[in-house]
């Protein structure tokens, strides 16, 4: 069973590599991920920048507190807020 499923998990990585490849897979990569930054560009400040420094500078909460001078319980909420308005709006095909 084990030779199966390595050569299932070898199966699908090939398919994948093959299907990302292709200019079509490319193009909506491409497209999905231009909606995603407008999207972010769209943010309140007082969202985008938390997210900003989470995810680009890979700061903590604790950090961001620090720099923005605002309690880390308070960046967290900003910080699924931020992800929670990102995905309804791509769920809701905004931006794309």
């Amino acid at each position: 069973m084990d030779r199966r499923a390595s050569r299932a998990r070898k199966d699908v990585a090939s398919q994948n590599q093959c299907q990302m490849a292709t200019p079509e897979t490319s193009a909506m990569a491409s497209q999905r991920s231009s909606a995603v930054h407008r999207l972010i560009d769209a943010l309140p400040e007082e969202l985008r920048v938390p997210l900003a420094l989470s995810t680009v500078d890979e700061m903590t909460s604790a950090d961001i507190a620090g720099v923005l001078g605002i309690p880390e319980g308070t960046v967290r909420t900003r910080l699924m807020r931020a992800r929670q308005v990102l995905k309804q709006k791509l769920q809701a095909g905004g931006g794309l």
